[in-house]
């Protein structure tokens, strides 16, 4: 006896909130095991607690190993409409873009190649913050998977003032190899305000870095000095690879740097007190303190 269709599953649309029916789609999409044959890895998420500040010593942090092989992970939780338009389609342009820099090819990358990357970037940290079993660790909005989605339908301009994203050359012994790493964090811990991600993807590190403070941005001289190439949200042509290469230790040591300024910043938006002076200087905001 031939069995039953299962039927389908409808709910608000993750991108586009509509409510529609739901398909499956990649954390990490399936062209990745055509460039990465042995695509394996998993994912984790780190949860910061309260009061990590510069000023004191590291406080308790959460890891959270999820157990997912991110190179086969799916989720039903996209619409057909967003999974089969405009998401297939940046998939599409993402693979001539991204394949070289995952390979470590010498190349080129102009600049209406980063602003497809960049939008590549955001629509995977936002599936894979999915992956984070704690809600309150989900601080990429609707109105920022919205944005994207407009954005690549051409009804909207990218309104994406809080990320910074960029791009290392990563050295590693392993380069068929897929890990990924995301922090959800802020001064505050029952409401995180910040995060960071980090995607490696064979010779290529794409890092990222949002908040919900529109006026925080990057300080790209001190970031770029780490060896990292910021393709949003300013763009100038970049020589691929960088000079400078990057590994586990620095990556890890360039976003704590990052969290911990970040956590300084908002203590001080909370409590009005100055940040240590002697903090490195990675974050920059027009901050009423510094008028």
């Amino acid at each position: 006896m031939p069995k039953k269709p299962r039927p389908a599953v409808v709910g608000p649309c993750y991108f586009c909130g509509e409510q529609k029916p739901l398909t499956r789609e990649h954390v990490f999409p399936d062209w990745l095991r055509r460039v990465l044959p042995r695509l394996t890895g998993t994912s984790w998420q780190i949860l910061t607690s309260r009061r990590e500040v510069s000023s004191q010593p590291l406080n308790e942090s959460k890891r959270k190993d999820n157990g997912y092989n991110i190179g086969s992970t799916q989720l039903k939780v996209v619409c057909v409409d967003c999974n089969g338009g405009w998401m297939s389609r940046l998939q599409e342009a993402a693979i001539p873009l991204l394949t070289p820099l995952i390979n470590g090819e010498i190349h080129h990358i102009p600049v209406e190649h980063q602003v497809t990357i960049a939008q590549w970037v955001i629509m995977t940290v936002s599936m894979q913050q999915l992956t984070n079993p704690e809600p309150k660790s989900h601080i990429i909005t609707s109105r920022e998977r919205n944005n994207l989605r407009l954005a690549r339908l051409g009804e909207a301009p990218m309104n994406h003032q809080g990320w910074t994203i960029g791009l290392a050359h990563f050295m590693g012994t392993t380069p068929e190899f897929i890990a990924a790493r995301q922090q959800a964090f802020g001064y505050a811990d029952e409401s995180p305000r910040a995060q960071t991600s980090v995607i490696r993807l064979g010779d290529l590190c794409v890092m990222t870095w949002s908040s919900a403070y529109e006026d925080v941005a990057i300080n790209r001289p001190a970031v770029e000095e780490h060896g990292v190439r910021i393709v949003w949200p300013d763009q100038v042509p970049l020589p691929w690879p960088p000079k400078v290469k990057v590994g586990n230790v620095a990556v890890d040591r360039l976003l704590d740097l990052l969290r911990v300024r970040f956590n300084d910043e908002e203590l001080a938006r909370q409590t009005g007190l100055l940040p240590d002076p002697k903090a490195p200087d990675m974050l920059w905001t027009p901050h009423p303190r510094s008028a």
